[in-house]
């Protein structure tokens, strides 16, 4: 009876464990699940999309039982099915970054940039990859126009240590619980193509694109505000219920102002810290806006 009473209050309190990315990469909702959480609402008999997948930190978090996800991102999605949903390859990733950390610690900045410069001239070693994401300056996951990581040493040559690695491990770990008990659908599509191929009324959508106004380089294209006013669009246009992340600054232009179909509003404070100057590193308003059936 006590072991059964034990084995009931963790399953409870794993219900309250937000799960933790497992790639730092730009825009990630880690901090926002309680908000989104409280505010994102699915039934079993919905199915669950998501075009910007990214760190998939939302998707892992809110766990639906039906779900078809998608990144514009290769690398992403590629690195999401062939690694993590394998404890072994989780293992041997791991055992490739202690190695290579070993290597960092002795030679110092210069083996980040030899990395660097090897990911770069193939861009398809999703190890080296996460090498760089994970030893990048502020967790910076960064690519130029041309598709090149560009993204400076975080200057801790120690940064590959057995307990980050540890646990990093433990968080894939952690997703491929999740993974391998799930008959979620992941695609490499852009996300217009995605949408029009799988809304209907009864799907609930949240996008997570490059904010509104924002200097943003989204997988080697930048994302300006026609492409916000694009997606504005497909929501007026498409089935289904939608949930759009975005924030509100002051003294800037919003992008409350351009949408054209009814909607609710939810807002919290947030601060954002992944910026490398201290002027991109600053309080704001996230909002989430639910488009009404």
């Amino acid at each position: 009876f006590l072991i059964y009473n034990l084995k009931l209050l963790k399953m409870e309190l794993n219900l309250f464990m937000k799960i933790k990315p497992y790639i730092k990469y730009p825009g990630n909702k880690y901090k926002l699940m309680d908000f989104l959480s409280k505010h994102i609402k699915i039934n079993d008999n919905e199915l669950y999309l998501e075009p910007f997948l990214g760190s998939g930190t939302v998707l892992f978090n809110l766990n639906p039982k039906n779900a078809i996800c998608s990144d514009i991102s290769s690398l992403l999605i590629s690195f999401l099915k062939l690694i993590l949903y394998s404890k072994r390859d989780i293992n041997d990733l791991c055992n490739f970054l202690e190695d290579e950390g070993y290597r960092l610690s002795r030679l110092g900045e210069q083996y980040y940039y030899l990395i660097r410069d090897e990911f770069n001239t193939a861009c398809t070693n999703y190890y080296k990859f996460m090498f760089l994401n994970l030893t990048s300056f502020n967790g910076l996951c960064r690519f130029n126009k041309i598709g090149k990581f560009n993204a400076p040493f975080c200057k801790d040559t120690n940064r590959l240590n057995k307990k980050y690695i540890n646990e990093f491990k433990i968080k894939c770990y952690k997703i491929n619980d999740i993974l391998i008990n799930s008959d979620w659908i992941f695609y490499q599509k852009d996300y217009e193509n995605f949408l029009i191929d799988n809304c209907n009324k009864n799907t609930v959508v949240y996008l997570d694109p490059p904010y509104f106004n924002k200097s943003n380089c989204y997988c080697s294209s930048e994302w300006t505000n026609a492409d916000s006013f694009k997606l504005l669009n497909l929501i007026k246009e498409l089935p289904g219920k939608f949930y759009l992340s975005s924030c509100i600054e002051e003294n800037s232009d919003s992008i409350l102002n351009y949408i054209d179909f009814k909607y609710d509003l939810f807002e919290t404070d947030y601060f954002y810290k992944i910026g490398g100057k201290k002027e991109s590193r600053k309080k704001v308003k996230e909002i989430l806006i639910e488009k009404r059936s």
